[in-house]
């Protein structure tokens, strides 16, 4: 018995059927076949009968769709666990209101499709949000991430920034690491734990602060080949086991790695520019041959080294290489 079955248009029903994949076109009404067996399918049959032709086309389509696709417009499954806010969502925008200092959220992905915007609502420039992804997917921001206060995004599987990625923040930290509700919410925010193999924080896009903010890419593996502004603020690219980060009145005050991973990599092919203020690139690695690499072939600007004491670093750790060619 024929277990194939398609859809054919039936003029004299002015509707679609399923009908046996012998059974000819809708073109050749003279070819004779048989309905499939519907008894068992009547109440999707009842469905397609309330359907125009169009309708369920573009319900097919939209089926065939990969799922990723879809899941990647607008971060899911998000659910305070820190503090208080409430998160809404209307057509591509997501806005996350929050009503406490601090507030942290985890979330089953962290996505921002091209099109899309997420947008923190804060109560002050020194407020913090942080965003803890529990799901098996690395963080895709392909659209806007605007705050006029901290975010925090956290994924063991990786951030990537694409190269349409537009953020706009008071303070951003985007790394593979952990920090425990309860450390975060007291205002202790040391980094820690490894991220799942291969994850890497990558930015791609252009990453932008108001004036003292900072941005922190943190992990095992930190690339940049995008740009990245922190003007009178600082911009830290920075591999290691534990990092550690102090936070006051809104700007990043100091920060401090510590430990050793196997195979750290901090890499600068694009722009950081900090006017008047700090740039670090930093790795540690374990003690093996070239296990730790800085490599910057981009270009790191931190204009008024003499007037405001500007400063950049790049440190490869006790074991490390440090390459420089931009």
């Amino acid at each position: 018995m024929n277990k194939i079955y398609k859809l054919k248009f039936d003029k004299r029903r002015n509707e679609l059927v399923i009908v046996s994949e012998i059974t000819a076109g809708a073109g050749k009404e003279k070819s004779t076949g048989h309905l499939a067996d519907l008894t068992a399918l009547s109440p999707f049959r009842k469905l397609l009968g309330t359907l125009t032709p169009v309708a369920l086309l573009t319900g097919l389509i939209a089926g065939l769709l990969p799922a990723m696709a879809l899941a990647a417009d607008l971060p899911t499954g998000g659910q305070i666990v820190g503090g208080q806010g409430s998160i809404s969502t209307s057509g591509n925008q997501m806005t996350i209101h929050q009503q406490t200092q601090n507030m942290a959220t985890n979330w089953h992905s962290f996505d921002i499709g091209k099109n899309n915007t997420v947008q923190f609502v804060q109560p002050n420039s020194s407020s913090v949000a942080l965003n803890r992804v529990t799901g098996a997917s690395g963080s895709q921001i392909m659209g806007t991430l605007k705050a006029n206060g901290q975010v925090f995004i956290l994924n063991p599987n990786g951030v990537l920034f694409g190269k349409n990625a537009r953020v706009d923040v008071g303070g951003l930290v985007a790394s593979t690491k952990n920090i425990s509700t309860t450390d975060f919410m007291k205002g202790q925010y040391t980094l820690s734990g490894s991220g799942n193999p291969g994850a890497q924080v990558v930015n791609q896009g252009s990453l932008t602060t108001s004036k003292g903010g900072y941005i922190v890419l943190a992990g095992e593996r930190v690339s940049n080949s995008g740009t990245v502004t922190t003007p009178s603020g600082k911009t830290i690219l920075a591999a290691g086991k534990t990092v550690t980060l102090q936070l006051d009145n809104g700007g990043l005050t100091s920060v401090s790695v510590n430990g050793s991973v196997v195979n750290a990599l901090v890499e600068n092919q694009g722009l950081i520019s900090a006017t008047n203020g700090q740039v670090y690139l930093t790795a540690k690695g374990q003690d093996m041959l070239l296990n730790t690499v800085v490599n910057n072939s981009g270009t790191v600007e931190a204009k008024g080294l003499a007037n405001r004491g500007g400063e950049i670093v790049l440190n490869g750790g006790d074991s490390g290489v440090v390459s420089q060619s931009g």
